[in-house]
C-alpha cells in the first residue's frame, strides 16, 4: 500500500492517487497507511489528530495543485514535495516541541500549496511568490540589529563599513554576528561581494534554501531602469556563519510551493522583463530556467 509522504519513498508512493482512509471514523487518519509508518515523524502524525488532519488536507492540496500546473512544472513541484516531506525529520527536541514544529511545518506547506493553486486558477502557469523581508536599519542606515537567524540561536547584528580611504561613498565590507560578539567579516575585495553604494544600501531576509534558517540578501548595485541587484548570503547552521552563494540576483522573491528563489529585472530597452529561477540547496545554487516576455528557456 502506497505511503504518500514516505521520506525516502518512490515517486509512485509520493503521487499515490487517493489517500487511505481508516476503517474507524472516530479518529482522523492521515493520507498514508499508519500500519506502514516507520519514521518517528510518521508515527507522530498517526498519533496526533491535528497532524493527521493536516496531512490529509495537504495531500489533497498537493494533488489539486499538480493537476492545475502545466506538465513542465510538475517535476519541480514533485521534487519540492519530496524535499519538504524529508525536512520533517528536522523537528527535534521534547515531545511538545516536535509536535509544534511539525504542525508549523504542515501549516506553512499547506498555505504555500493553496496560494499557488489560487494563482494557477487565475492564470495557468503563474507562480505565487512571496517577497523577501526588508530589514530596518538604525538611524545611520548602516547597522541592522535583532536579525532572526534561526531557532534557538541568538539574534544577529549586521554592520556595513564604508571605505575610509579613496571612496567614502561605497561600502567596503560588512560585519555580521551575534549581538555583542566579534562578527564575521565579509570583505568585498577578497570574497567577491560587489561594493554597493552607501546611499540606498539595504538588506533583505528570507529562507532561500528552505532549510529552516534565514539567509540574507545584501544590496549590491542599482541598474537601469530602477533594477536592484543583491548578493545572496546563505546561513550555514554547522558553522553559524554566512556563505556567499550568488551575486547579482535582481528583485528576489520566493516560490514557496516549488521551494525556489526567483530573481528578475526589467530591460532598459523596453523589451519587457526577465525572470530567472534558482534552486538553492545548502551553499550551492543552480539556475532552473530564465523567462522573458512570457517564454522560458
Amino acid at each position: 500500500m502506497h505511503r504518500f509522504f514516505a521520506g525516502v519513498g518512490s515517486l509512485a508512493a509520493l503521487l499515490s492517487v487517493s489517500p487511505v482512509w481508516a476503517a474507524a471514523p472516530a479518529a482522523p487518519s492521515p493520507s498514508f497507511d499508519c500500519k506502514a509508518a516507520r519514521l518517528p515523524y510518521e508515527k507522530r502524525v498517526c498519533a496526533d489528530a491535528q497532524l493527521a488532519t493536516l496531512d490529509r488536507e495537504l495531500a489533497a492540496a498537493f494533488q489539486a495543485l499538480r493537476k492545475l500546473l502545466p506538465e513542465q512544472m510538475r517535476p519541480d513541484l514533485e521534487a519540492a514535495q519530496r524535499e519538504w516531506a524529508a525536512s520533517r525529520g528536522q523537528c527535534e527536541g521534547a515531545a511538545e516541541e516536535v509536535l509544534a514544529c511539525l504542525r508549523t511545518s504542515y501549516e506553512k506547506r499547506l498555505q504555500a500549496l493553496r496560494r499557488h493553486a489560487e494563482a494557477a486558477r487565475s492564470q495557468p502557469g503563474k507562480r505565487a511568490t512571496t517577497e523577501c523581508t526588508k530589514l530596518v536599519a538604525n538611524a545611520t542606515g548602516l547597522t541592522f540589529e535583532g536579525i532572526e537567524v534561526g531557532p534557538k540561536l541568538p539574534k544577529y547584528t549586521l554592520v556595513a563599513v564604508p571605505l575610509t580611504k579613496g571612496d567614502s561613498t561605497r561600502i567596503h565590507r560588512v560585519e555580521i554576528g551575534p549581538a555583542g560578539q566579534p562578527g564575521q567579516v565579509i570583505d568585498a575585495a577578497t570574497e567577491g561581494y560587489a561594493d554597493p553604494a552607501l546611499d540606498g544600501f539595504e538588506v533583505l531576509q528570507c529562507d532561500a534554501n528552505f532549510d529552516g534558517f534565514n539567509d540574507l540578501l545584501l544590496f549590491g548595485s542599482k541598474g537601469v531602469p530602477a533594477n536592484l541587484y543583491y548578493s545572496l548570503l546563505v546561513f550555514v547552521p554547522a558553522t553559524k556563519r554566512f556563505h556567499i552563494v550568488e551575486t547579482f540576483i535582481g528583485m528576489p522573491s520566493l516560490d514557496e510551493s516549488m521551494r525556489l528563489l526567483i530573481g528578475g529585472y526589467t530591460h532598459s530597452n523596453g523589451r519587457g522583463s526577465v525572470t530567472t529561477t534558482y534552486r538553492v540547496r545548502g551553499v550551492s545554487s543552480s539556475s532552473v530556467d530564465s523567462c522573458q516576455a512570457g517564454g522560458c528557456d
